[in-house]
C-alpha cells in the first residue's frame, strides 16, 4: 500500500512525502521538498533513507521532519 501527502511548510515550500508498506509489514518512506517561484516549481528529492518503522503514522512523521530540516538548511540566508 502506498500513501502519498503533502504538507504546507515555509518559505514558500511544501513538502511531500510517500510511504509505503513493505512485504515484511514494515513501513518505508520517500520525501520531496517543492519550492514554488512566481511561476515555477523546483523539486528536490532528498535521498531515501534506509530506516524502517512500524506504523505508517512513525514513517510519515520522519519524513516531514526529513523535509522541515532540509528547508532550515537550505534555505537562502538574509545578509
Amino acid at each position: 500500500m502506498v500513501q502519498r501527502k503533502s504538507v504546507p511548510a515555509a518559505d514558500n515550500c511544501e513538502i511531500s512525502v510517500t510511504t509505503e508498506q513493505m512485504p515484511d509489514g514494515a513501513w518505508a518512506v520517500v520525501t520531496s521538498v517543492k519550492h514554488y517561484f512566481d511561476t515555477t516549481e523546483n523539486v528536490t528529492d532528498l535521498p531515501v533513507p534506509t530506516d524502517r518503522f512500524a506504523t505508517e503514522s512513525e514513517a510519515e512523521d520522519f519524513g516531514v521532519r526529513m523535509g522541515r530540516e532540509w528547508i532550515a538548511r537550505n534555505r537562502p540566508r538574509v545578509a
